[in-house]
């Protein structure tokens, strides 16, 4: 189970980090109060799966990234490319960090 831990601290960390997340929850979706406008950018990280095999251990992680956008401003990309450039930047990370990857 340190691994798990590892993986969703790792992940938290380097979420908190950027400054288009105002909050990180993990665990399952239906727990997290979507109404409350005040959480929002939100990142949620999901684990579905792991896969045990000497000696590694391989997770499947699901990041969603949410904030709410304004009806009448909807042509506006900004918030779609704020996102997809925190998944980016988390994905990067990750792939350097030798908490989850150790050299």
């Amino acid at each position: 189970m340190t691994t798990y831990y590892n993986i969703i601290d790792t992940l938290k960390t380097a979420l908190q980090a950027e400054p288009f997340v105002n909050t990180v929850s993990y665990g399952n979706i239906y727990d997290i109060d979507l109404a409350k406008q005040t959480i929002f950018p939100l990142s949620h990280i999901m684990v579905n799966q792991a896969t045990i095999s000497a000696p590694t251990t391989t997770f499947n992680v699901t990041i969603m990234c949410m904030d709410i956008v304004d009806e009448p401003k909807k042509e506006d990309t900004s918030v779609s490319q704020n996102l997809i450039l925190t998944g980016f930047k988390v994905c990067s990370s990750c792939k350097l960090s030798k908490t989850i990857y150790p050299i």
